[in-house]
């Protein structure tokens, strides 16, 4: 096997294997004769079939198995021979073969960096946990109660609904002149200051009605809709308004806890609230602890990036606001169809259509007949999007490396435990008729590929030195704008490659 070096520049490298054509017929008359004594054939005693008629007749078989095995051969030999550790796999591309032929193939690939170890037992972090003050406790206890109309009552006067009203009515929806029951209900309060994300014009719809009034409301869901048998479809709700309830000022007392919330005294309440304030931010304190410690990570040493890498993830970011941007597009587009009461998109509101989704690879070749990864943003959009990417490269061969120095990986019984939570998790989210295999399996990588970064987070904060400091609500908040302002889309990093 004859190898030469023909590219070699920063990371990149690009080797020329040429294996003789004698060789391969030695590998080929080698192999047939290690078969020749299984091989059974009509007319012949077991193992005395000629060599020639068994190449003649598996000998296509033979070459074939023979290349695959030179094939491995030929990263495996370049790879030890050269001493190279490359980032991923190395792309192998043969040229046009035929038998009595030299084998030809271009191997190519990018270098691992080196990077500079980190001594984690020197890194100290503040890990936060939310502990609400008093003022934030009842200003939680009067938001939910106000949401939950404790704090309405029946408006005394004739006049038509507000916007920060509350609604007693009955519902009854139709589908293609069916009743719909999943969507009827009587006796339903409606808070009208907080309209459904999903249904922005329902709420709209009901404002300056009066008691007793009939409204018919037309939505139409979707294209993309979770339930694929309303997708796309129009559903006519016929309300009926049966009271209108007004804010009046809340309370908090005791009595306020007895008699509307279920609880012996305040206090009780107030202790309810702050230990669900408290669960409820627990995703955010650990996500605000994991950036603050890639963060850190990003600070070390710079290295040189492989190229492909970060390209790659550049189009991918690229695809994802562009799929950002036509879901959004999709959205409005809906709400306009509605007020427009026709069924189609109003002319003048009719969505821009975002340029296609750009197949993410990272080769160097001129992209001239494909569209532009970055198409239709603006340098500074381009500048933040390749900054976001070398990040994301950055910070998981950072990871990468700390998991090979220290043999982090994920065990057999870690793998069982995420499989079989995919398996529950895709059989109650997703019907038989599905292709519940393929989407099992990209559950399956993603969620493998966050418990193995977890795993070497864990890893590095066990080496750490970690402060843990009670802030209240509003403090959390401060912490999280000033990152956000120091670096706006370091809260975007992408989890390792597997």
């Amino acid at each position: 096997m004859q190898i030469t070096e023909t590219v070699s520049e920063g990371l990149k490298r690009e080797f020329r294997i040429v294996v003789p054509a004698v060789e391969i017929e030695v590998r080929v008359n080698d192999r047939i004769n290690e078969l020749a004594p299984t091989i059974q054939m009509r007319g012949f005693r077991p193992g005395k079939v000629s060599t020639n008629l068994i190449r003649k007749r598996y000998g296509p078989a033979v070459m074939q198995e023979v290349i695959e095995k030179v094939a491995n051969e030929m990263s495996e030999t370049t790879l030890t021979r050269h001493q190279l550790r490359p980032v991923r796999q190395p792309q192998l591309e043969f040229e046009e073969f035929d038998v009595g032929q030299d084998l030809e193939a271009t191997l190519r690939f990018e270098l691992m960096p080196e990077i500079e170890p980190v001594d984690f037992g020197a890194l100290t972090l503040d890990k936060y946990v939310i502990d609400p003050t008093v003022e934030e406790v009842d200003n939680m206890i009067i938001a939910e109660a106000t949401r939950l109309g404790l704090g309405f009552r029946p408006i005394a006067e004739t006049r038509g609904s507000r916007s920060d009203d509350f609604l007693l009515i009955d519902l009854a929806c139709t589908m293609d002149g069916e009743p719909l029951p999943e969507g009827s209900m009587n006796d339903y309060r409606l808070n009208l200051g907080e309209p459904d994300p999903n249904l922005p014009e329902f709420n709209e719809q009901l404002i300056d009605v009066s008691a007793g009034q009939d409204v018919s409301i037309t939505h139409v869901f979707p294209h993309d809709h979770d339930r694929q048998d309303w997708a796309g479809k129009e559903v006519v709700v016929a309300v009926t308004v049966k009271e209108i309830q007004e804010r009046r000022e809340i309370v908090l007392d005791d009595e306020f806890a007895r008699t509307r919330l279920q609880a012996e005294t305040l206090e009780d309440v107030r202790k309810r609230f702050t230990a669900g304030i408290t669960e409820s931010h627990k995703q955010a304190t650990a996500d605000f602890f994991k950036r603050s410690l890639l963060d850190r990570l990003d600070q070390g040493r710079a290295f040189e990036l492989p190229e492909s890498m970060v390209n790659e993830e550049y189009a991918a970011i690229c695809n994802a606001s562009r799929r950002d941007s036509a879901a959004e597009a999709d959205a409005k587009t809906t709400v306009e169809m509605v007020e427009d009461n026709t069924g189609t998109p109003a002319p003048e509101a009719t969505a821009i259509e975002p340029p296609p989704a750009v197949p993410e690879h990272g080769h160097d070749h001129d992209h001239s007949h494909d569209v532009e990864i970055d198409q239709g943003y603006d340098e500074i959009t381009r500048a933040d999007f390749r900054r976001m990417a070398e990040r994301r490269v950055r910070l998981a061969l950072r990871l990468q490396e700390v998991a090979a120095m220290n043999n982090i990986e994920l065990s057999e019984a870690e793998i069982d435990m995420i499989r079989g939570r995919v398996a529950a998790d895709v059989k109650a989210r997703f019907d038989e008729q599905q292709n519940t295999a393929h989407i099992a399996q990209i559950f399956f990588e993603a969620i493998q590929r966050q418990c193995y970064e977890d795993k070497i987070i864990n890893f590095i904060t066990e080496l750490a030195t970690i402060n843990d400091k009670t802030v209240s609500v509003g403090e959390f908040a401060a912490l999280m704008a000033a990152k956000d302002k120091e670096d706006p889309f370091a809260a975007e990093d992408a989890t390792l490659e597997s």
